[in-house]
């Protein structure tokens, strides 16, 4: 069913047709289209991506302690990404993250900005809520660059 849902998604993204208006029934369709339209819509493997995980609204509280937990663990590949530089360089430094951790400037009303964000990972996880207010450009972007999104 997800499979199908995200097909049916598509249409949005990138003016497909409505794949149950094209015939599609099951999921084995909808992967088949799926599958057709992703080679188009994603050409750079996302396994290229500069980071495996962009944590978006790493400078509040929530996204803070997302950032505590991947620094706690050693994870790589990360970054940390938000409006503020200075407020994401404070959060670094109080977590005990590595002076080197990136971090990215973004915000969330600037479609091109989140995008270009999008490009970088495999997986945006963002704490910037509420997302009925903040979120449509990013989750349009995710779906555009074929990052995987998560939110709480």
């Amino acid at each position: 069913m997800a499979i199908l849902m995200a097909a049916r998604c598509l249409r949005h993204w990138d003016g497909f047709s409505d794949p149950i208006d094209a015939g599609v029934t099951g999921t084995s369709d909808a992967v088949t289209l799926f599958e057709h339209h992703s080679e188009r819509m994603y050409p750079v493997a996302k396994s290229q991506a500069e980071f495996d995980i962009i944590i978006y609204g790493a400078s509040g509280f929530t996204g803070r302690l997302v950032a505590e937990y991947l620094t706690a663990r050693g994870i790589k590949r990360w970054a940390m990404a938000g409006r503020s530089l200075e407020k994401l360089a404070e959060v670094r430094d109080l977590i005990g993250a590595p002076g080197d951790t990136p971090l990215i400037a973004a915000d969330s009303n600037d479609a091109l900005g989140v995008k270009a964000m999008c490009d970088q990972t495999r997986v945006m996880l963002t704490t910037v809520g509420p997302y009925q207010l903040y979120g449509h450009k990013l989750v349009a972007a995710c779906a555009q660059t074929g990052t995987d999104y998560v939110d709480l």
